[in-house]
């Protein structure tokens, strides 16, 4: 199956190709595999070698795999903590008009492959807006700070995360996701202070 991150795009974009290839010295050809260069739906992204990654375009529409998409987020988020992030990203859904799902492909982690990965992602994001979602991670909030808990238990290392104000303002800090005190305080809607 893979693993993606998707950028939930506010804006309806088509990317050019051309922006997707020159994102990144390492990447040699995008190819497309769905649609046309002026409507694609599905491309490839390679280097010299190997497939990285690829990139499915997929329209917000009524009965749309995009709907569908929003709709199973809605109820993955429902008992994520903390609470205000998880209600805060179901109102934002309806904001969205556009979800690009990147899937890493294994050739993603070899050498440098990941700056491949991240250029993509940020060709995407700069033309859509939007939030991102990784899976085994999560959500972001529009500056890109992860906003809500579905890390795994094992996770750790230190990590850019927001919460919610009381003024309804994202303040971002970093935590180390693998520290018991440091999870408590998040979930419950804190900021954590090192």
């Amino acid at each position: 199956m893979g693993y993606y991150i998707r950028v939930l795009g506010i804006r309806n974009r088509l990317i050019n190709c051309e922006a997707i290839l020159t994102s990144h010295e390492g990447i040699e050809d995008v190819e497309i595999e769905g649609g046309t260069a002026e409507a694609w739906t599905q491309i490839a992204v390679k280097n010299a070698d190997d497939l990285i990654l690829t990139v499915e375009k997929n329209v917000i529409e009524t009965n749309s795999l995009g709907e569908e998409e929003l709709e199973e987020f809605s109820q993955a988020i429902e008992d994520c903590l903390p609470k205000s992030a998880a209600v805060w990203l179901d109102n934002y859904f309806d904001q969205v008009k556009v979800i690009y799902a990147i899937r890493i492909l294994s050739a993603a982690y070899k050498n440098d492959n990941w700056g491949i990965v991240g250029s993509v992602q940020e060709a995407v994001w700069k033309e859509v807006g939007g939030i991102l979602q990784s899976d085994g991670e999560g959500f972001t909030n529009e500056a890109g700070y992860h906003i809500l808990w579905q890390f795994d238990n094992e996770v750790e290392g230190m990590y850019g995360m927001a919460i919610l104000n009381d003024r309804n303002e994202w303040e971002s800090f970093e935590m180390d996701l693998g520290s018991q005190e440091h999870r408590k305080l998040f979930k419950s809607g804190m900021k954590v202070t090192n």
